[in-house]
């Protein structure tokens, strides 16, 4: 019981004190944008599907597993945004990117399907006297599907694959040794270059690379020091420090570098394969340290060069030969020793053609 106005007024000024001070922190619930949807891997529902949302920095700002209706929902709250303007999410399905995508106005609730196909790789060749592109939309003999002439023939230029604008097809490019420049096209024709950037210093003790480093959808460059074993890679198609740095493997002329998706999570990694012993030594992170998976395949030698492919579309980069002198292509559906779960003869082979892989007509993706 009160025992006068004074008390009254004692208890008022408290009440209204603490509601001045939760006031401000019911106001403060960050901005949200809301998407919800089906989770489809190849038109099939997917139940218990990792579904993570990537900002423009690469931070992770929202997760969820689908239930079993294969149904999903997640909140982007904008205070976990690395910035608030031109925000783009990645969408991913079990690491493997499904959709890019400008986030949509603050407050609103979005139906957004996740409607994954995996992607297959195919075979091609590279004709260095001439410059042109063979390529197979299968891994079977045969004439090429697409044929493109690009850039200055001779040795001074290598080929290059990637996925250059993201849109999930493979196209082509040249890598100009001697001044370490990279003239990439987003689609299989002549013509001018879509992409031009000069990284690294060229000259013969360097090598080209592509691969996806941020899992972001899209292929960009680096290059491998072949003398320190070091790989120098950038997530911009573009000059400047290197955004991954890694030293692998010992080195020096009996090891070649590679790219891949080894675990099928969406972001590609490093490793390296020993020429005389034909063995792949291979990593799920761009780090140093012991490899994640290790397979000899194939006899080894100069005679054969190592291949990288997902060649049954399961998502996962998986390890391969083409034999130089015969033009055979020997392609493994796993990371593990023998038969070879594909063969194609392709090409006439000999020291004029190097070996290609690449999603051509990108309708497996």
């Amino acid at each position: 019981m009160l025992k006068s106005r004074k008390d009254f007024f004692q208890i008022y000024v408290m009440v209204m004190l603490l509601l001045l001070f939760l006031i401000p922190f019911a106001q403060a619930e960050p901005p949200v944008t809301s998407y919800w949807g089906y989770v489809t891997i190849d038109v099939v529902p997917q139940s218990n599907a990792l579904i993570t949302v990537i900002d423009s920095s690469g931070n992770t700002v929202a997760s969820a597993i689908s239930n079993s209706n294969a149904q999903y929902s997640v909140d982007v709250y904008w205070d976990k945004l690395s910035t608030q303007t031109d925000v783009s999410l990645t969408f991913k399905v079990n690491g493997m990117t499904a959709i890019i995508r400008t986030i949509d106005p603050k407050g609103e609730s979005i139906r957004l399907d996740l409607n994954l196909t995996t992607g297959t790789d195919t075979i091609g060749v590279y004709q260095n006297s001439i410059g042109n592109f063979f390529l197979k939309n299968s891994i079977t003999p045969g004439p090429a599907d697409e044929i493109a002439q690009y850039g200055p023939d001779g040795t001074d230029f290598l080929p290059m694959v990637g996925d250059w604008n993201g849109d999930g097809i493979d196209t082509i490019g040249v890598y100009w040794k001697s001044t370490g420049n990279f003239f990439l096209k987003n689609n299989i024709t002549p013509g001018p270059a879509d992409e031009i950037a000069q990284y690294g210093p060229g000259g013969a003790d360097f090598l080209p690379m592509v691969g996806d480093w941020n899992g972001d959808g899209t292929d960009t460059i680096g290059v491998y020091q072949i003398s320190t074993g070091y790989f120098f890679l950038k997530n911009s198609i573009t000059p400047g420090p290197a955004d991954e740095i890694a030293q692998y493997g010992p080195g020096g002329v009996d090891f070649l570098p590679m790219a891949g998706d080894w675990n099928g999570d969406g972001t590609d990694t490093i490793g390296v394969y020993q020429i005389s012993t034909g063995s792949f030594l291979l990593k799920n992170s761009i780090t140093p340290g012991p490899a994640d998976e290790i397979a000899q395949y194939g006899p080894g030698g100069a005679d054969f060069l190592p291949m990288v492919g997902d060649w049954n579309g399961d998502g996962t980069d998986t390890i391969g030969v083409y034999w130089k002198s015969t033009g055979n292509f020997f392609l493994k559906n796993s990371i593990t020793p023998g038969p070879a779960d594909e063969i194609a003869q392709y090409g006439p082979g000999g020291a004029d053609f190097l070996p290609m892989v690449g999603d051509w007509d990108g309708e497996n993706k």
